[in-house]
């Protein structure tokens, strides 16, 4: 049966494709990203050159010398990650249940906010604390988040601001006061 859409492949091998787009996306440098994984500039842009043919779309665009995502590709982003997070997951994941009996595995999502800044120190004394508890941390959208939650995919969750629906409890953790930056010669 063929379906209506065209299967797209690169050099068959379509995850190999979505890994070039995410890297990319999540760096925002094709070189860096081919660095990271391993291959060459020219062969993460072809990647993401016959993604973006497949898909009809165009998925980033250039800023000086940083690549950002188009709105497609962050619907894109969007979905991609969630997959290739899971992917990328799937050892530790499987190697933590089969070996639970001896560990534990504490799943959280967060804000990159909340990764980069928030989880750290609260992370490292988890784990002076209990040592076998092995920490998974995911960057996904707050409402990807708050499904995974709700399907005992992931202990807990920290996003700013999320209205809890009743099966959930929401305390807060934090806070802190928004503050505007700009250069001073701009018109606000």
């Amino acid at each position: 049966m063929n379906s209506p859409l065209k299967q797209f492949y690169y050099k068959k091998n379509r995850l190999q494709q979505l890994k070039g787009f995410y890297n990319v996306a999540e760096i925002g440098n094709v070189s860096k990203a081919a660095a990271k994984m391993g291959l060459n500039q020219s062969t993460v842009t072809l990647q993401i050159q016959s993604l973006e043919r497949d898909l009809k779309t165009k998925l980033f665009e250039k800023k000086s010398k940083h690549l950002t995502l188009t709105k497609d590709g962050e619907l894109f982003y969007g979905m991609a990650s969630y997959h290739l997070q899971a992917i990328d997951s799937l050892y530790e994941v499987f190697l933590s249940r089969k070996n639970q009996k001896n560990n534990s595995r504490i799943n959280i999502a967060a804000h990159h906010i909340a990764i980069s800044y928030l989880l750290p120190n609260y992370i490292k004394k988890l784990t002076k604390l209990h040592p076998n508890v092995t920490i998974g941390i995911h960057n996904i959208s707050s409402e990807d988040a708050i499904k995974r939650l709700k399907e005992n995919e992931l202990d807990l969750i920290i996003y700013p601001i999320i209205n809890p629906t009743p099966e959930l409890l929401a305390k807060t953790f934090c806070s802190f006061d928004p503050v505007l930056i700009m250069k001073n010669d701009h018109p606000l």
